[in-house]
């Protein structure tokens, strides 16, 4: 049976939670390890759900009410992005204006799921764009294929379990 991606249009929060996609302490690990390996102070890795909604399913150093902003949402799957935050533009976000970070520069990096960008791993840095090494975004286009995989074999384990049970429950 060939694959499908693991967001669609038909994904909701429960689907994806049936399929044991949520916040889960190895995705907030894996957030951990990619922040910290690009020298970033916070981290999280978001799914896009349909009617530009999102879900935080890891993060490091990130509360879990945070909101995401909207100038970091992907679309192009081949663009990893670094732009400099003005705390005076988000002065309410927790993440810039202190309350929980004091970001001052983001790096979005695409998670692509059969060429189509389904969320996005997002490192704050509490330092300007201009002091993140070059080398980050390579880094972190690692972790992202990483999270890609551990999502698309979970979710597949996960629905082959579901179907084994109603088959045996028949």
């Amino acid at each position: 049976m060939p694959r499908t991606r693991i967001i669609t249009a038909q994904s909701t929060r429960a689907k994806l939670a049936e399929l044991g996609i949520q916040r889960t302490e190895s995705y907030d690990r894996a957030a951990r390890i990619a922040t910290l390996s690009v020298d970033g102070d916070h981290g999280a890795i978001w799914l896009y759900l349909p009617d530009n909604e999102y879900l935080m399913i890891g993060a490091h150093k990130v509360p879990g009410n945070i909101v995401m902003l909207d100038q970091t949402r992907l679309t192009n799957a081949e663009k990893i992005f670094l732009l400099d935050l003005d705390p005076n533009a988000h002065p309410d976000h927790p993440m810039i204006n202190g309350a929980a970070g004091n970001c001052r520069s983001v790096m979005a990096i695409p998670l692509v799921d059969m060429a189509v960008v389904v969320g996005q791993i997002t490192i704050g840095f509490e330092r300007p764009a201009e002091e993140v090494g070059d080398e980050a975004a390579e880094i972190a286009a690692l972790w992202a294929e990483i999270v890609i995989s551990n999502l698309v074999e979970h979710s597949n384990i996960k629905a082959m379990l579901n179907d084994l049970t109603a088959a045996f429950s028949a």
